[in-house]
Formats: structure tokens, sequence, C-alpha cells
């Protein structure tokens, strides 16, 4: 499993109908492998890299405002901030944090002054994403991640009739209430 997994194998298991201590071997490989991937899935659609949390060291286009607006949110904390047209980040350039402040978990306004025009001349050291990943995303995981074991042998196919003649249609992409839980916490950029 990764370590950005929305969700654990145990999840899984539980959800899928398991029993922990004795599905092992391929079962877990695949039930991992579809958790990784339905992350991925997740975390592309709501428009993210990662969604847990973690320290990143950025640099950003001055922009000529007193706004600044990180790629990766929501911010938790910042490490530090340069502004520097040289490129040079050292203690002469850094900005002190009684200066600047994180605005709705989404972007830094700077109030002594503006972020100066130019190219990767800001710096930024902080820490974004979620920690704990949200509750209802989790259980989005385990849902899609079910869907899809339980929907194995039913790859490629987009209905089925049973011998009564009744017609089964088998969902592809994410499930209506997945995107439902997912289209909250869509990341929108501000750019």
């Amino acid at each position: 499993m990764a370590d950005t997994d929305l969700c654990t194998l145990q999840e899984a298991k539980v959800y899928v109908g398991l029993d922990i201590e004795k599905a092992v071997g391929n079962i877990d490989t695949l039930l991992e492998r579809l958790i990784t991937s339905v992350t991925t899935a997740m975390t592309m659609y709501m428009g993210y890299t990662q969604m847990l949390a973690k320290k990143y060291t950025k640099s950003y286009n001055g922009n000529g405002s007193k706004y600044l607006y990180p790629y990766n949110v929501p911010l938790n904390s910042t490490t530090s901030l340069h502004i520097s047209s040289v490129w040079t980040f050292d203690a002469t350039t850094l900005i002190d944090s009684d200066y600047y402040k994180i605005v709705n978990e989404r972007y830094i306004v700077y109030r002594e002054g503006i972020f100066t025009l130019g190219d990767q001349n800001v710096q930024l050291v902080y820490n974004a994403g979620y920690d704990p990943i949200p509750t209802d995303l989790t259980q989005v995981c385990v849902e899609e991640v079910t869907n899809t074991y339980n929907n194995k042998g039913n790859i490629g196919i987009i209905s089925r009739t049973d011998s009564k003649g009744g017609v089964t249609k088998i969902l592809k992409g994410f499930m209506p209430q997945s995107i439902e839980v997912m289209n909250k916490y869509i990341k929108v950029d501000i750019y």
C-alpha cells in the first residue's frame, strides 16, 4: 500500500466482508492495489497531487499583490517565507511571521508589503494537506474499493441480462454518492 492511501487494508477488508484473520495473500495484494488505484483516481478527481499533510518547499512567482496562493492546500502552517529577486533565500530575505498569515487555509496575506513581481522570487516552506483524512473521504474510498472488488467479474460489461429477461446496468466510474462527497473537497485554484 502507498503511504498516501485514503483508507487502510483493514477498513477495506471489513467493508468487503472478508475475515481479516483468514483473508491473506492474493486478496490482500488485490485490495492494496485497488486502494491505491481508487485513492489516485479520487485525488485526481478532486484536483490534488496528494491529500495527506506533508511539508513542502516551493518557489512561486511574485504577483505584485499582498496575496500568495500556494498550490497545495489546505494550508496548516508555515515554516518560512522569503522574497528575493536574486533567488538567495537566506536570513536577509526572510519575512517575519508577524507580517503575514494564512487565511481560510487557502492563501497567505502579507500585511506589510507585496509579493514583488518576479519569476520564482518567493520561497515558501509550509505544511499542507489533511491530517487526518476526513472521515467521509475515507468512507468513499472504502465504498469505491468494495464496489470495484465486487464487480471484478464485470470488466468491460455495461449491462447483464438474467435468465428471466431482467437487465442489470453496471455502473462505471465513481458512484453518485461518492461524487457528491468528493465535490465538497474539489480544489479550487485561485491564480
